[in-house]
């Protein structure tokens, strides 16, 4: 049954790896009774997890979640990303740029944060392209959001069994891809601008 439901919804000479994930995941949701339109955002959330642009909100999916999946559907239940973050008891702690690099940068501190659980600490900067599409030089696809203080582009957190904590920049950005991944109606949609980011159609 499996077989012929994958042979059905899956053509391997026309997708990616990505695809294939989250063909498997939906096909797992169909055999669980679940309805068409939960079906249908499911595989499409659970692909924009997948793309490199969006890791950050992944990485935090599969931390506090345990699979990605899980992750996904508890996404689904919150349209908003503090709701998100309150439903599922994630703390995170907003702090200044300054308090946070002196936090991350005293060697005392990060031995005690390993011994904590942290998984990682993410540095990046605004507007955020994400690692593979920063290396095309005529990519657009990014996310442009607030820079709060205005001067300051750095963005910087950590995830861990604590709880995350960074800068309002890191948090911004979070929100943004958590908004962007949450709007299943843009996939059937053309390029638009969205408040805090810019978006293009997924492949």
């Amino acid at each position: 049954m499996f077989y012929d439901m994958l042979n059905e919804h899956y053509d391997p000479t026309q997708r990616d790896i990505k695809d294939i994930l989250s063909e498997v995941f939906v096909l797992k949701q169909m055999l669980l009774k679940k309805d068409e339109n939960f079906t249908d955002k499911f595989s499409y959330t659970f692909r924009c997890l997948q793309e490199d642009i969006n890791r950050f909100l992944k990485d935090i999916c599969e931390f506090y979640f345990g699979t990605l999946e899980k992750g996904v559907k508890e996404k689904l239940k919150n349209s908003e990303f503090d709701i998100f973050l309150q439903s599922n008891n994630i703390s995170f702690k907003i702090d200044t740029m300054e308090n946070v690099d002196e936090y991350f940068k005293s060697k005392e501190t990060l031995d005690r944060w390993f011994e904590l659980g942290i998984l990682s600490l993410y540095n990046s900067v605004l507007p955020y392209r994400g690692r593979k599409s920063s290396s095309s030089i005529d990519s657009n696809y990014e996310y442009d959001v607030p820079k709060e203080p205005l001067k300051d582009n750095r963005v910087i957190f950590s995830i861990g069994k604590q709880g995350i904590v960074g800068n309002r920049n890191a948090y911004n950005l979070i929100e943004a891809m958590y908004n962007k991944v949450g709007t299943y109606d843009d996939m059937h949609k053309p390029s638009r601008k969205k408040r805090g980011y810019r978006t293009e159609k997924l492949p």
